[in-house]
């Protein structure tokens, strides 16, 4: 990766997790590769500060795994995974992280700059067609979530991250795709019974 942190970023950070906080999420810039930037706004939080960690944050956060610090005991105590073998790993972990997380931290300044290269995953083909990837993601999550209580303990949360996921895969899909992704993910609703639990 051609991507940094900023020199002074842990030294930051840290003291945020280390006042007990399960998340620290901090902030990023976008450059190309003739050093121009872009706005990120879309991946900031509507917080600042000491959050709550609460549906609508989880589901609007951004799902990049590069700007967030999580604690090593949470993974193990929660038993948070990556997916195997697919794109939307991050989305994955991170949504299954916040939604058993109580306090977060965010840090608005731009810590991590991602360098935007037109030969990266994301601009790959493979990641254009990630919403047929993305379908088996919202799977393993609504699984997650099923068998660690948070259907229980945040039943807003799953739509709001369903409806996140699925509209940032389909956008920009040309009409023939969307018909076989819409299939797809409603045979998912269906196998998982999604339909009767919402």
């Amino acid at each position: 990766s051609d991507d940094w942190l900023e020199p002074h970023a842990y030294e930051t950070l840290l003291p945020h997790m280390e006042a007990g906080y399960d998340m620290v999420f901090f902030g990023s810039k976008s450059v190309d590769s003739q050093g121009r930037e872009f706005d990120d706004a879309y991946k900031r939080p509507n917080a600042e500060g000491a959050c709550r960690a609460g549906s609508q944050l989880i589901a609007g956060a951004n799902v990049f795994f590069w700007n967030k610090l999580f604690r090593l005991d949470k993974i193990r105590a929660w038993d948070v995974r990556f997916p195997h073998g697919v794109l939307g790993e991050d989305a994955a972990f991170v949504y299954a992280y916040m939604a058993q997380a109580e306090s977060i931290y965010y840090e608005p300044k731009p810590l991590y700059c991602y360098l935007n290269r037109d030969a990266s995953a994301t601009n790959s083909e493979r990641f254009r067609l990630r919403v047929f990837e993305l379908c088996g993601i919202l799977e393993w999550l609504f699984l997650y979530y099923r068998q660690h209580g948070v259907l229980q303990k945040r039943r807003d949360l799953y739509p709001l991250v369903f409806v996140e996921l699925y509209e940032d895969a389909m956008c920009g899909l040309p009409g023939n795709l969307q018909r076989r992704a819409k299939k797809l993910y409603r045979s998912m609703v269906r196998r998982c019974g999604l339909h009767r639990e919402y």
